[in-house]
């Protein structure tokens, strides 16, 4: 466990602080993946713009290393979808997720509608995001 904390530690800073193939290099080089180290190597991917190592990773989660997937990690394909620009494919994303979205998740999408000028989707997430307040 000291050494899986030491590994992921290193990882998500790297990923954190402009290190990105740095972290990847260092998952790719780990023998043993946890729930905790995925979120430095989507967040690695998000921050390079890697839609689709990214959602590789995403996928391996389950199909390779038996890892159940949280929140945090659906919220991390979110943000890589949505700053790629990839907004319809985001809501999607959002909206057929097999465990509920939560606010969080559903407000890193209007930035990246800003960003990317979709006042469409937009206006769909805030009116989801009204919907919700009081239920969180």
């Amino acid at each position: 466990m000291k050494d899986t904390l030491s590994w992921n530690s290193i990882i998500i800073g790297l990923a954190n602080n402009g290190f990105e193939d740095g972290a990847l290099n260092i998952f790719h080089a780990m023998l043993c993946s946890q729930e905790v180290t995925f979120l430095g190597v989507l967040v690695a991917c998000t921050n390079r713009q890697l839609v689709h190592e990214g959602l590789d990773h995403f996928e391996s989660m389950k199909s390779v290393h038996n890892l159940e997937r949280q929140i945090k990690h659906y919220g991390c394909v979110v943000d890589l979808l949505g700053r790629a620009g990839q907004l319809a494919q985001t809501l999607r994303f959002i909206t057929e997720m097999p465990i509920a979205p939560d606010p969080v998740v559903w407000r890193i999408l209007p930035g990246a509608c800003k960003t990317h000028g979709n006042v469409a989707i937009a206006e769909v997430v805030t009116k989801k995001l009204s919907s919700l307040h009081g239920k969180w």
